[in-house]
């Protein structure tokens, strides 16, 4: 049994693309690492795989699924304190049937959909942020870094 890591590369559903919200004053990942618990209960644990494995089928071919796909129960509550506008912004999206998340470590927002309305939902995520955000529409890049 091979205990490394695999990967495959699975395209995203055409028109997947991102708009992301920059605070000003963004959180230190080192100090947000430090927020997560050493321990989680096993139903929050398959409650965050179970949408992990619904993230990469909601990118990669049902993209309507990506509000319900990006909620999350291990970093966000843990984390909450930490970065209190994105979390009100996470909730406002949330509640406005946008697909948001905190990214990565925080404290920027993400905010995926089909493609479909770009315009609309940079205005609405623009809308929904207090001016201690920059707001970027963002296309989804499959080639990442590569080295020449």
């Amino acid at each position: 049994e091979d205990d490394g890591f695999r990967t495959t590369m699975l395209p995203p559903a055409d028109g997947i693309a991102a708009v992301v919200a920059i605070p000003s004053s963004p959180a230190s990942t080192a100090k947000a690492r430090t927020l997560l618990p050493k321990e989680v209960s096993l139903s929050d644990a398959v409650f965050n795989i179970s949408h992990a494995a619904l993230t990469v089928a909601a990118i990669s071919s049902a993209p309507e699924l990506l509000p319900s796909a990006l909620n999350d129960r291990l970093h966000e509550t843990a984390r909450r304190r930490a970065m209190p506008h994105s979390y009100r912004l996470v909730t406002a999206l949330r509640e406005n049937g946008l697909a948001a998340a905190i990214s990565g470590a925080g404290s920027t927002v993400l905010v995926l959909h089909d493609g479909t309305a770009p315009q609309r939902v940079s205005r609405s995520v623009r809308a929904l942020a207090s001016d201690d955000f920059v707001v970027r529409h963002l296309a989804v890049d499959c080639e990442g870094v590569t080295q020449r």
